[in-house]
């Protein structure tokens, strides 16, 4: 068991991967210390139940760091951005819930002709591979009818 005493600690990833239902790494039990353990102003106590090999892990790299578990962890939550304003979320999900603005005013079937248009050719071998490929789409689809018992829609 890990117990990190650090300033200011902000819990709000975590937090945020439970809403997300995300599982955090670790088991979070947050508590406040008693003031006779408390060296800085604002600080908590945060204890992490780590499993073992999760335990050894962080013990490795922060010994690889130069550090103590605590100060790694403590340099670690320090590198986490601020969370955004509530007025700046709330912000976003209303712009996030508008309709799509149309691109232009033009009709669908003004869009299809614009399409038809960029499409046209006189090329043999690309008129053949389209014939191909509507003949095959035309074969797939009464097949699939077939299969369910349904009348084919091409004859």
């Amino acid at each position: 068991m890990l117990a990190l005493h650090a300033f200011a600690v902000s819990v709000w990833p975590f937090l945020a991967a439970m809403v997300r239902g995300v599982r955090p790494l670790s088991s979070l039990a947050l508590t406040s210390a008693p003031l006779s353990n408390i060296s800085l102003i604002n600080s908590m106590t945060i204890t992490l139940d780590l499993r073992p090999e999760l335990e050894a892990r962080l013990k490795t790299t922060a010994a690889r760091a130069g550090l103590s578990p605590v100060k790694y962890l403590e340099d670690w939550i320090e590198q986490i951005p601020e969370v955004m304003p509530d007025e700046e979320l709330a912000k976003l999900i209303a712009e996030s819930q508008e309709p799509p603005k149309a691109a232009s005013k033009g009709s669908l079937s003004e869009l299809f002709a614009q399409w038809r248009k960029e499409d046209e050719t006189t090329d043999p071998d690309e008129l053949a591979r389209r014939d191909a490929e509507l003949e095959e789409l035309k074969a797939n689809l009464n097949a699939n009818r077939a299969a369910t018992g349904e009348e084919p829609l091409f004859l």
